[in-house]
């Protein structure tokens, strides 16, 4: 399987954090056993970042007015070049020097919090999320960078 696209995956990271800046800080910590997010989402909603990727990709929400972390995980997973959420978390947890840890399979998992280096819930913030997308996309191309070098 192909690495994400590390400028897709950068540009990621900095959608996350971005969003984590326009939140109150009641609502700046996951919740990775919260599959959705609703609509109202300034105040005080917490959810797993794929749901956070459903409201970034402007994913309208269901008739019961929430955005299901499904449809924002694949979102996510397509806007780094795979073909989706499954193929994501495959590639974190087949990668683990890559992705920085070997928790990447939990990626959209309700244990999610562990795939960004914390073992417990409601520490985990979209700002963190964000920063480690960054440094995943900065390890992919350095990797790709020695690869390239390595074929002159």
């Amino acid at each position: 399987m192909a690495n994400p696209n590390w400028k897709r995956m950068w540009e990621m990271g900095d959608k996350f954090i971005a969003i984590h800046e326009t939140l109150d800080l009641g609502a700046r910590n996951l919740d990775f056993e919260s599959g959705y997010v609703h609509q109202d989402r300034s105040c005080g909603t917490v959810a797993c970042h794929g749901g956070w990727g459903a409201v970034i990709f402007g994913i309208k929400p269901d008739h019961d007015g929430l955005r299901r972390f499904g449809s924002g995980a694949g979102a996510i997973s397509r806007f780094i070049g795979l073909d989706g959420a499954y193929d994501f978390e495959r590639w974190a947890g087949e990668n683990p020097v890559l992705w920085g840890n070997a928790q990447g399979g939990k990626l959209f998992d309700p244990s999610g919090y562990r795939a960004f280096d914390f073992y417990f819930n409601y520490k985990c913030t979209l700002k963190v999320i964000g920063n480690h997308y960054i440094a995943v996309a900065k390890r992919i191309r350095e990797s790709e960078e020695e690869h390239n070098d390595g074929e002159s």
